[in-house]
């Protein structure tokens, strides 16, 4: 708290994953009531996202999953999938699948979860060229990319220690497409993800 911001937020992009721990503080703070409690409350029941949970300090994956490898900048893929994912608080600490992310972007598109003026103010962006993609741009927790088709879509990455998906939707929320990959990964990886889902949303117009 004694350092001054990074960056005037209507004005430039800045991330970092401390952000959405104090976020979770705040929360408790506010509701007496732990961040998984209230994303449970408010998101993962009112939306029916049954295969999406908080496990907490549980190292165990619910249901079938695939496996993931990290190399931990080693050259050498140790096997990950059973890992404590508490360590990501607020910023990641979930368990969910491709088609609860689906169900939840396009929702939250659709206004089922934000009133208008909140939304509107989630979905205006600055220039984020730090994120390496062409034309990104960056509001509060989604991202906009251009579309190959024209247009853009809003999204987000989500990453954790060799597990890495890419979700989009149309401004609209009609649409979305989530991909999933289990793996490190790096640059490449995101561009190639991001670009699958670009060209997932294009195809998908009638």
């Amino acid at each position: 708290m004694g350092q001054p911001p990074a960056a005037a937020a209507e004005r430039a992009w800045s991330y970092s994953n401390t952000n959405y721990v104090l976020a979770a503080m705040i929360i408790h703070r506010v509701t007496g009531r732990s961040w998984a409690q209230e994303v449970t409350r408010r998101v993962i029941r009112p939306l029916d996202l049954r295969e999406t949970s908080v496990p907490g300090a549980s190292a165990s994956v619910p249901g079938p999953h695939a496996r993931s490898y990290s190399t931990f900048g080693t050259g050498t893929a140790i096997d990950v999938t059973v890992l404590d994912p508490s360590m990501a608080v607020g910023s990641g600490s979930l368990v969910s699948t491709t088609r609860d992310l689906s169900r939840f972007y396009g929702a939250l598109l659709r206004g089922r979860l934000l009133g208008p003026a909140q939304l509107d103010e989630m979905t205006t962006t600055v220039s984020a060229p730090e994120m390496g993609l062409p034309g990104v741009k960056y509001g509060l927790g989604l991202g906009e990319l251009p579309l190959p088709c024209g247009g853009t879509y809003f999204g987000h990455p989500g990453e954790l220690l060799g597990y890495r998906s890419w979700s989009g939707v149309t401004a609209d929320g009609a649409r979305t497409a989530v991909v999933y990959a289990t793996s490190d990964g790096g640059q490449g990886t995101r561009q190639a993800m991001s670009a699958l889902v670009g060209e997932e949303l294009c195809g998908s117009r009638p």
